[in-house]
């Protein structure tokens, strides 16, 4: 069967979920593959979904498998369909797209400062921007609630003044985050979940 017309007969099982069930599942295909069900449903309760239920309702539709060591995934053409549903709002603009994790369309994004509301998660691994670029290029994603870099394995000098976080953010993830602290004008008053794995932190 030609692959439009299997994305089409998939897109009747997301068409019959909820609403929230809709985004958690977008959520999922575009940013979650490969985690952990338990690490999972950590983020997306940060971002205020009932995700228990809603990775059940998932599974139940086969919508997502869960692995014998307990890790998320999909069949190819599902993810895909969910990456498609994301992306056909605004095909020529990812600036305007709800969910970043294209490494070359982010990066582009951020050192352009073209970023907008609309964005509300970004996935960026193994990147060689300045750390200082990606803080810079965050400043008009005013509603990102869900942030996780990779800086790679870079050594970055870094400016103490400039680090800039949206206030917005409830899951931040940042491995080899370069600064000593988290920006002085970021209020974190909606962060529920933080990691800095191998992080230059030495306060809050």
């Amino acid at each position: 069967m030609p692959l439009e017309k299997t994305l089409r007969r998939l897109e009747l099982s997301y068409n019959g979920l909820e609403s929230d069930q809709k985004e958690l599942f977008l959520d999922v295909a575009c940013l979650l593959k490969g985690e952990t069900k338990d690490y999972a449903i950590r983020v997306l309760e940060s971002c205020g979904f009932n995700a228990q239920i809603g990775l059940s309702v998932l599974e139940q539709k086969s919508l997502i498998n869960i692995s014998n060591d307990g890790r998320l995934g999909f069949h190819d053409h599902i993810e895909e369909m969910g990456r498609n549903i994301v992306r056909r709002l605004h095909l020529n603009e990812p600036r305007r797209h709800s969910r970043l994790w294209i490494k070359e369309e982010i990066e582009d994004i951020l050192v352009n400062e073209s970023g907008t509301k609309a964005t509300r998660s970004i996935k960026l691994m193994l990147t060689d921007v300045d750390p200082g670029i990606i803080m810079k290029g965050l400043r008009k994603m005013k509603e990102l609630k869900f942030l996780y870099v990779d800086n790679g394995y870079g050594k970055w000098e870094v400016d103490e003044v400039s680090p800039y976080l949206p206030d917005a953010l409830r899951h931040l993830r940042w491995n080899r985050y370069p600064f000593h602290s988290l920006p002085k004008t970021f209020r974190a008053n909606k962060l529920v979940n933080l990691e800095m794995g191998k992080s230059n932190i030495s306060q809050l």
